[in-house]
Order: structure tokens, then sequence, then C-alpha cells
């Protein structure tokens, strides 16, 4: 039975640095209040590479990408004429997440906006479980549809998270969270979860789109968007018993940049990358329509044109090995698919580059699911370097204009937890804290490291029972 219920809020992107610097000018001081009254904080150390899907389903399911299957926003597999490229959903997750986790022992969660829940009605396992899938879906919906209106709430300014520029993106990411959150309080007034899982996703498109605010220009843009999550961390503190705040990785500044793919090209490899999308132009003739679609007269029919282009973007892509010998997925150079038996050549390579640290998938990760991994993964040794797929003359490069971009180190915060020593979480800790919150057991291959309980915690086998009620159920669960 579940002893507590629990309030999972996610801030994508978030790190302490930016954090502190938004308590200090005033902002969410609600939040400051539960950081600052005996709340266990932890920085949280994100996925290799700190990457936003990997990292919130590690966060979800307790385990490593090796274990649960997600790596990027794609899944790239391994035909035998090349690369076959194509969104991650819900299908390609192979652990069970917490809300799949509570269900076993028949408590109530509500889930929103966590990558990779598309379609939601396919990783809801229980009855109990109301998902509204994240912003990356084909289609954001909510299982079940009785609850549409919070879907279409995550809908709000979603485009505008690429056209709007500062300081508009500013005002339209409060809008968007302010009515969020008014929908998803209205959800819990007739439906009380034993758990809820939300992301936020806005912190992070702000400090991609704005490398201004992380130096702190701009910070005072974002203030009234920052205070409304606040206000509905307010609201629900009272609702549950427990708080848990986390982000999948922190943000920082970059100045310059190491070329990997120009490293592979020099050395006669076809380097390239590539996404789930239709091609460039495509792209652009989408992001047109929806600009020209706030015209009020050509506004219907640009929607309609927009909206299907949009939808296309989610087709699988073939990458022939004759064109691509190394594949990055998504303009990512962290991430390596390489053609097979050309492995060994583009490790050796990449090694020669002092600035760069190189792995093997199976360095990095372990489960049945590293046959999927990357074959290559890179990062810098110091990460004031930003890594690039762009070719360019020299390796090393100065990036004339600041980029914002990921870096490994978020944040962690609850109430009613202790742990001498943990300075330093995994994105793999989480789950069992909110288990252990919640009065349910552990589950007994989780990757956690954890040694901060002084009884032993008691074990469960989820996955086992997940995959043989998978397998009845064919894909949902119904018990």
């Amino acid at each position: 039975m579940v002893r507590n219920s629990v309030a999972v809020i996610g801030l994508d992107g978030m790190s302490w640095n930016i954090l502190e610097a938004l308590f200090d000018r005033g902002v969410m001081p609600f939040f400051k209040s539960i950081v600052r009254r005996g709340s266990f904080t932890a920085t949280l150390k994100s996925t290799l590479p700190p990457s936003t899907c990997p990292a919130w389903t590690s966060i979800a399911t307790g385990v490593n990408p090796g274990k649960h299957n997600v790596y990027s926003f794609l899944s790239i597999s391994r035909g035998d004429l090349g690369f076959e490229s194509k969104v991650v959903t819900a299908r390609d997750v192979r652990y069970p997440r917490i809300h799949e986790l509570v269900g076993m022992f028949k408590a109530k969660s509500l889930v929103i906006n966590l990558p990779a829940t598309y379609p939601p009605e396919y990783n809801t396992a229980f009855k109990t479980s109301v998902v509204v899938s994240d912003w990356l879906s084909p289609e954001i919906k909510a299982y079940p549809a009785e609850y549409e209106e919070l879907a279409k709430a995550l809908k709000t300014h979603l485009v505008s998270k690429v056209t709007a520029k500062p300081p508009k993106i500013y005002k339209l990411m409060e809008e968007r969270v302010e009515r969020i959150s008014f929908e998803t309080l209205n959800v819990l007034e007739k439906f009380r979860p034993d758990l809820m899982f939300i992301v936020f996703s806005e912190p992070d498109w702000i400090m991609h789109g704005d490398p201004l605010f992380l130096k702190g220009d701009n910070m005072h843009l974002a203030s009234k968007m920052f205070n409304a999550i606040d206000d509905f961390i307010k609201e629900i503190y009272d609702v549950f018993d427990h708080m848990v705040f986390v982000s999948d990785h922190g943000f920082s500044l970059y100045e310059k940049g190491i070329s990997v793919v120009s490293i592979l090209k020099r050395r006669g490899i076809k380097a390239r990358s590539m996404g789930a999308s239709k091609p460039r132009s495509r792209r652009k003739i989408t992001e047109m329509f929806f600009k020209i679609g706030r015209y009020r007269r050509i506004r219907p029919l640009a929607r309609v044109v927009a909206k299907k282009l949009f939808k296309e973007k989610y087709s699988e892509r073939i990458a022939p090995y004759s064109e691509f010998e190394v594949l990055f997925p998504g303009s990512d150079p962290r991430y390596i698919y390489v053609k097979p038996g050309l492995e060994d050549v583009v490790v050796n390579i990449l090694k020669e580059v002092d600035l760069l640290k190189v792995y093997r998938s199976y360095e990095v990760y372990r489960g049945p699911c590293v046959s999927h991994a990357p074959d290559v993964l890179v990062e810098p040794v110091d990460y004031s370097y930003l890594l690039l797929t762009k070719e360019r003359e020299k390796i090393v490069v100065e990036i004339k204009k600041e980029v914002s971009a990921h870096h490994p180190y978020g944040i962690f915060v609850t109430t009613g937890f202790e742990c001498d020593g943990c300075e330093m979480l995994e994105t793999y800790d989480v789950v069992p804290i909110v288990l252990y919150l919640m009065g349910l057991p552990i589950p007994s291959d989780t990757d956690s490291k954890l040694l901060w309980l002084k009884e032993k915690p008691r074990r469960y086998r989820y996955s086992t029972k997940w995959k043989l009620l998978k397998s009845l159920g064919k894909g949902r669960l119904a018990i």
C-alpha cells in the first residue's frame, strides 16, 4: 500500500547557478523557501551525453539507457543497406517508468509532458494512470480522453518556442506555463493521484533560445514565467505529502567549439547528421506557414497545411551506408553511429584529439539494449568546449556569437528525505528515492548505487512483472 503521495516537478535544463541567480533576484520565492528550510538538496549528474530524452527516461525508470533503450530523441537501427532513423516513442521504451512501477501497487498517477510517452494509451500501464504525452509527440494526446483539455494546454505556443524571439518568447512561455498550470489544477480537483510527474520544458527552451538569459542580462524578462511555475508549486504543496524537484541537465554558455565532423572528414570518413524529419527545404516551408498563420485572413489555410507538414517530420528516414559511414542523429555529435566494420577506425581517429573523451557503447551502457546504442560516444574533456557537427576550416574554433547548450549537472531537491554525503546523485537515484518516500519497494535491478538507508530496502522485480503483463496485454495493461 502507498504510504505517502509524491509530486515530482521537472524543471528542464535547470542548474544550481541559474536557480540561485533567480533566487537572488527575488524570483520563485516559494520554491526558495522550500530549498532553504531544510530540504535535501544535491547536484544531479545527467546521462552521458547530457540529453533530454535519455536523461528524463533514466530519471523516470531508475536505470541506464542500456536497459530502457532510449539514447536520444531518435531511435536508430542498423539495416542491411543503411541506418534507419525515427523519433522515439513509448513503443521504444523497454523498462517500466515510475507511473507503471507504482501502478503495480494500485497507486494512481498523473504524468504530464514526460518525454517518450506517445502514444499515451500504449504506456499507460494501469487503469489508475492518467498520461498526457510530451511536446515532441506527433500528436499531443491525453489518456483517458476526458483529460483532453490538459493536452490542449500543452499545445499552447508550441511552435513559438522556435519562431519567437526575445522579448516576445518570454511572454508566450509565461502564458503557456499559466495555462498548463491552470488545467493541471483542474485535473487535480477531480483526480487525486498518489504520484504526479510533470515536466516544465519552458526553462530549457528559454535558455536554448536566448544566451543573454544565461549571462543575466535578460533574466528579468523570465521572472514572470518562473514565478508562474512557483505559483503552481505553492498551489499543490499541501496536496501532496512530499515534493521532488529535479532537472535532466544544466546549461552553460560556450565560446569555443570542436568540430567532430571535420576531424572525421579530414581522414576520409563520410560523416553526416540526419534526423527523422523531412529535408531542410520542407522544414523551412513548415516554419514559413506557421509564421504567416498569424495573419488573420490566411490563418485557417496556412495552419492546416503547416500541421500536415509538421506531422510528416516524424516519419522514418533511411541513411544509406554509401553516403553515411558515420551518422550523427539529430545533428548531435556526441552520439556516433558507425557503418559496420569501421568502429575501430573511427575510435582511433577521435582518440588522437586530446580535447575529447571517447567511449565505446559498452564502456558507458549496460543492459540488454546495448546493441541498439550508438557505437561511439564523445564528450569534451573540458565542458567549456561545445561539440559541433558543422564542418569548419579548423578543428577547434572560436564561436563568434556565444551559444547556450547543455552541460551535465542539474538539480535535485526533495522533502522528507535525508542522505549524508550525497552531494552528487545520478539520474538513476530518483526513482528509488520517490518509491522510498511513497513507502513502496525499490526495483531489484535499479542502477542506483545509493547506500542511504539504515535498513535494507524492500526489493521488487518490477521489470519481470511488467514484461509479462506487456506480453499479455499487447502493449497496454489493464488490471
